[in-house]
């Protein structure tokens, strides 16, 4: 929505633009401008932006064994990035060594060490990061319209 919207919305102001000015030059600075505007929020998604959650379990990291499928029934499925009661994120119940699930949520996780019959719940732990992801949107969403805003004085230039 964010790239649809932007791109229909640049595309009428960049009409409008370069409707209101006729010189190559004008076209130039409508295309810098735009340009350079987009590129000063570039560096705002650093700031306001959501570090990634770690994922335990992988390549045998915080002591749990690379693969525990041998104990629990879990031959043949996929990944299933699952949060613990301990707020963590890890990579699989398989790789926990859960032994039974009811509801999604897997019990008797014998492969962590730290935390012995600890239960899984499927999907990601909760973060706090939702109002800067709603932020981040909407940066994009500005990101967009300032880069479509180009598009026409751009052609008109080529043409």
């Amino acid at each position: 929505l964010t790239q649809a919207g932007g791109q229909i919305l640049g595309t009428l102001v960049s009409g409008w633009l370069a409707n209101r000015v006729s010189t190559k030059m004008g076209y130039n600075n409508i295309v810098m401008g735009t340009h350079l505007l987009s590129m000063v929020i570039t560096p705002l998604y650093i700031i306001f932006g959501c570090s990634n959650q770690p994922i335990y379990g992988h390549e045998g990291r915080n002591g749990i064994q690379l693969n525990m499928t041998d104990t629990c029934e879990c031959r043949g499925t996929k990944n299933l990035i699952s949060c613990g009661d301990d707020g963590l994120n890890y990579l699989s119940p398989c790789y926990a060594g859960c032994q039974s699930v009811t509801d999604n949520v897997f019990t008797q996780c014998s492969g962590l060490t730290e935390f012995n019959n600890m239960n899984l719940t499927s999907g990601l732990c909760a973060t706090d990061c939702h109002g800067n992801f709603i932020l981040y949107v909407a940066l994009h969403a500005v990101q967009n319209t300032l880069m479509s805003m180009s598009t026409i004085p751009m052609r008109l230039l080529i043409l």
